[in-house]
This record gives structure tokens, sequence and C-alpha cells, in this order.
């Protein structure tokens, strides 16, 4: 059984269910699709068992872990400019949060710790219509285009404004 069809099938029946994939995968367009599926968390089985300890406290306390490996890109993606430590485009800055709803950042907040839409709208007692249009909105503001990148964007600013305090 593939990630991917392990992923649905485990989603399909325990869908509150915070789910990290361990996997000798290695092609980041492959662990990034594993994420945008619903998963929490990616390991690779090469992980170190502090890293591995260290993801799986992230995933528990409802963060989201990817490991370098989703952001190598072949081309000259932004965001892997950014996890080789570049500085981030302008679309990744604190004003894209800034202008968000509260909502937004409720719905967002949610993506990020790798529910599904129809999780987030039974959580939030609105329908996946509206998820799916704060989702977009958050999106397009915060510069990404699907939930990989916007689990990175939202883990470097909080890791940004952690070292700022």
């Amino acid at each position: 059984m593939t990630e991917l069809v392990a992923l649905d099938a485990i989603r399909r029946h325990f869908s509150n269910a915070r789910i990290v994939v361990v996997s000798a995968e290695d092609d980041p367009v492959v662990i990034r699709s594993i994420i945008d599926a619903g998963a929490a968390g990616f390991i690779p089985k090469t992980a170190t068992y502090a890293v591995l300890t260290a993801a799986l406290q992230l995933v528990t306390a409802g963060g989201t872990y990817l490991p370098a490996e989703a952001f190598a890109e072949h081309g000259q993606s932004k965001y892997s400019r950014v996890a080789r430590g570049a500085s981030p485009p302008e679309p990744l800055s604190h004003h894209g949060l800034q202008g968000l709803s509260r909502r937004q950042r409720e719905v967002l907040l949610l993506v990020v710790q790798g529910l599904p839409n129809k999780v987030i709208a039974q959580r939030l007692k609105i329908s996946e219509h509206t998820v799916k249009a704060h989702v977009s909105a958050s999106f397009k503001l915060l510069g990404v285009s699907n939930r990989t990148e916007a689990v990175y964007v939202a883990a470097r600013m909080q890791r940004d404004a952690a070292s700022a305090e």
C-alpha cells in the first residue's frame, strides 16, 4: 500500500487523527503530496532518534513536521531558497498574517495542524465551502499555493517571532 492510499484509508476511518508518515521516500514532490493529503508530519526512515523524538513531540503539540528534503527542488522555487536559509521573498513577511481576519487565522492554524477541510468545518461549525474560501484567501495573503507551503511559512514565521523575543 502506498503512503497516499494508506493515509486516505486512515483519514476515512479516523478523521481527527494526527497522522505521521515514516518512510524511506525522499522525493520532495511525494513528501509534499503526503502533507497536502492531510498528514501532520513526514519523518524519513533515516532520521536520527533525536529528530524522530522532536518531530513526534512537535506533532503531538499540534504542529506539523516536515524534513528539509520536502523543500529540495531542482529548480529555483522561492520556498527551496527559504529552506536553504536565504532571505524569504516578500510574500512571506509578517504583513501577510496581519492581513488575515480572525477567522482566517483560526482556519489557517487548523490547516497547519494537518486537519482536512471537513474536520475544520466541523470544529468551527462552518461549511466546507467557507473553509475553502478562508484557506484560499489565507494562501493568497501569505503568497503560498498549497498546504505544504503554508505549513513551512507558518513555521518560519513562528521561529522568526520566537527568535525576535
